[in-house]
């Protein structure tokens, strides 16, 4: 059993402090508003107690960086410990600073929470794109749609909020890119990406009913349509005709447990799913870009 550190008890740091309860080990955690600390407390929520951060880190054998993005960077730099910093890594104004701190943390593990990954459509069209089922990528196109008017999401924007997902998943399928050209704005935003020879768009807003995520890479062999939301996948040839077809069915909550399991064994020292904080940099690289081309 391992005691993991959650800093930031909101609905996604609640999430993981659940999920690693689930998975037998114990958790302290910590945020700045008391009603949260008060209902991570409770009884019945298992094995979990309190600490301060960059305190109490002897007590931890890894840490979960959950709270607001403005303060990643801060908590992480404090921590000597392996650490899961949810995405984006940090702000795009620390960027030079974030590589430093990953720089200097040379033998522990940095682990972003880029859960897309364990998705079972991305896991389908690693393998399909790996095994060159759609001969060389020409294009892809990403979309994540989803209208919202709350406050929380709004926060951070469309750019750091969901497309620091997207854009992963564009470099964990296709490969390093360079940013062309981009449209950004709260509850909208667009990017053009050039990896290698395939030419990526992104898009991302908060607008659009119904809900969407889900992507398509077209190669010189053919294509791969996948729908993220409803977890269907399917590998197209050039004539149309459908090679494969997978419908899944696990779930988010899933995939997020998961992400722990991985987290985990990567503190073990075991290979796991997972994006590396080397990829959060670049996926943080790619959003600061856009920021100053819009």
């Amino acid at each position: 059993m391992k005691t993991i550190g959650v800093i930031g008890l909101g609905s996604i740091g609640m999430r993981h402090a659940k999920n690693l309860l689930a998975l037998g080990h114990r958790v302290v955690g910590y945020d700045p508003d008391s009603a949260r600390m008060k209902a991570f407390l409770l009884p019945d929520n298992g094995d979990v107690g309190w600490f301060l951060p960059g305190r109490d880190q002897s007590i931890v054998d890894g840490m979960v960086i959950a709270c607001p993005i403005k303060d990643h960077l801060s908590q992480w730099a404090n921590i000597d410990k392996h650490v899961f910093i949810e995405k984006p890594i940090a702000t795009t104004e620390d960027f030079d600073v974030a590589r430093d701190e990953l720089e200097a943390r040379e033998g522990l593990v940095t682990m972003v929470g880029n859960n897309l990954r364990f998705h079972s459509c991305v896991k389908k069209a690693k393998e399909w794109l790996g095994a060159g089922l759609i001969g060389k990528p020409m294009w892809a196109n990403f979309v994540v749609a989803q209208f919202t008017d709350k406050p929380v999401y709004l926060r951070d924007g469309v750019l750091l909020n969901w497309l620091s997902h997207e854009v992963d998943l564009a470099l964990y399928l296709l490969g390093p890119a360079k940013l062309q050209a981009s449209y950004v704005r709260e509850d909208i935003a667009d990017l053009i990406l050039d990896q290698s020879d395939a030419i990526t768009t992104i898009h991302g807003d908060y607008l659009s009913k119904p809900q969407r995520r889900g992507f398509v890479v077209q190669g010189t062999d053919g294509y791969i349509h996948a729908d993220l939301e409803h977890r269907t996948i399917h590998l197209t040839d050039t004539g149309d005709s459908l090679v494969e077809h997978h419908k899944f069915d696990d779930s988010w909550d899933i995939n997020y447990m998961d992400e722990m399991t991985a987290f985990l064994t990567k503190i073990d020292g075991q290979e796991a799913l997972g994006a590396s904080g080397e990829e959060g940099l670049a996926v943080l690289e790619i959003l600061l870009q856009a920021r100053e081309k819009k």
